[in-house]
């Protein structure tokens, strides 16, 4: 067995809840590794496997010597010493509701089942992952490959920045030393961007840098690089030479991804694209259509949880930051508008010519009516 269903991204794109919805499914199978039980349905094992462990030391991941497709494998694969469902308190918060089946048991292993089950790998920065396109494709069996299913949610991105600014702010405000939070803010020193800075709260118990700061320190950071640099960045935002999750701006850049995902060998119609928008719309049939692309029996639980939307930010209001300033979402805006225009036209390229899967709909350009803030001067 070999994971052949994949949530490639994007992160703060409702993947978590995707992930669970797909885990309620009595055909679906995650990484059974309880290492690391907040990460254990999610390998990272293509993007970190022959890679230094310190280059992950936050993560606790690269531990692995050298890249095989058996080792990938074995993550799906209970040892019978191993209880046959995790005890409570290590598993993650999603899944002492999903009814999630953490790896392949004793009773799954026979021919009938194996038939029907999908071993599923919901690693969502895969999508921004250069290395993961090609090492997947190294790593799974050829028979296997023309069965892959990737699913890619995609999200408008200056909204997504601001989620994933939130997501790191609130980890800042849930620890006491800034040792314990990835260094992953963006910070004017001296008129230079830092792109790797640690956010930290004030004395006032606000949190600095705001999203605005840090989001004006990308687009500084942009500006001054060589188109050169640029060309180089994209595709490196989140390589194994640096921070998975090092920028949110650049990750938004979603065709360059998504060519990089096909022109290493997987056909289009083997990728679901939907938008967030599109996951999240109360009446959406876009779970059924999930599960058709997906090809696993019906979900046990009703329409898409909020997953990531943690009780933490109503117990403390400080912890994130819900608009952002309206000069911000000016240049945000600016900055992906040819991005996005280029993801539209090659979506609409792809139906065009009939190259994605039935059960993709032609997509609806990013809602650019946004609420948003007076700015501070």
């Amino acid at each position: 067995m070999f994971p052949t269903l994949f949530v490639l991204g994007v992160q703060k794109a409702a993947t978590t809840s995707l992930t669970k919805v797909l885990m309620s499914s009595e055909d679906v199978r995650v990484s059974a590794d309880p290492s690391d039980a907040l990460r254990s349905y999610e390998t990272h094992y293509v993007q970190t496997c022959g890679v230094s462990s310190a280059a992950y030391s936050n993560m606790r991941l690269g531990d692995s010597d050298e890249c095989s497709s058996a080792q990938y494998a074995r993550r799906w694969v209970r040892a019978e010493s191993k209880p046959k469902s995790w005890p409570v308190e290590e598993q993650p918060p999603f899944a002492r509701t999903a009814g999630v089946r953490p790896g392949l048991a004793k009773e799954d292993m026979s021919p009938e089942a194996l038939r029907k089950l999908k071993l599923l790998e919901p690693t969502p920065n895969f999508l921004a992952s250069p290395r993961s396109a090609a090492m997947l494709r190294a790593l799974m069996p050829i028979t296997l490959q023309p069965h892959a299913r990737f699913i890619v949610s995609l999200r408008e991105p200056a909204d997504r920045m601001l989620s994933w600014y939130n997501h790191k702010r609130r980890q800042r405000y849930q620890v006491k030393t800034a040792a314990s939070v990835p260094n992953s803010f963006c910070i004017l020193e001296g008129g230079r961007a830092n792109g790797q800075a640690a956010g930290y709260v004030q004395a006032d118990g606000s949190f600095f840098p705001s999203f605005d700061h840090t989001a004006a320190c990308r687009l500084v950071e942009w500006e001054r690089m060589s188109e050169g640099h640029r060309n180089e960045l994209l595709p490196e935002a989140s390589s194994i030479r640096g921070n998975i999750h090092s920028n949110p701006l650049t990750t938004g850049h979603y065709s360059v991804y998504l060519r990089m995902w096909l022109n290493s060998g997987w056909r289009r119609s083997q990728f679901l694209v939907l938008s967030f928008s599109e996951l999240t719309r109360p009446g959406s049939d876009a779970l059924t259509r999930v599960r058709a692309f997906a090809g696993v029996a019906p979900f046990a639980v009703d329409g898409l949880p909020k997953e990531n939307a943690a009780g933490f930010m109503n117990e403390n209001p400080d912890a994130t930051q819900r608009r952002m300033c309206c000069a911000t979402w000016e240049q945000l805006k600016a900055h992906f508008a040819a991005p996005n225009r280029e993801l539209y036209a090659q979506l609409a390229e792809d139906h065009r010519t009939a190259a994605v899967p039935p059960e993709e709909r032609p997509f609806d350009p990013f809602d650019e009516e946004k609420e948003c803030t007076s700015c501070a001067s």
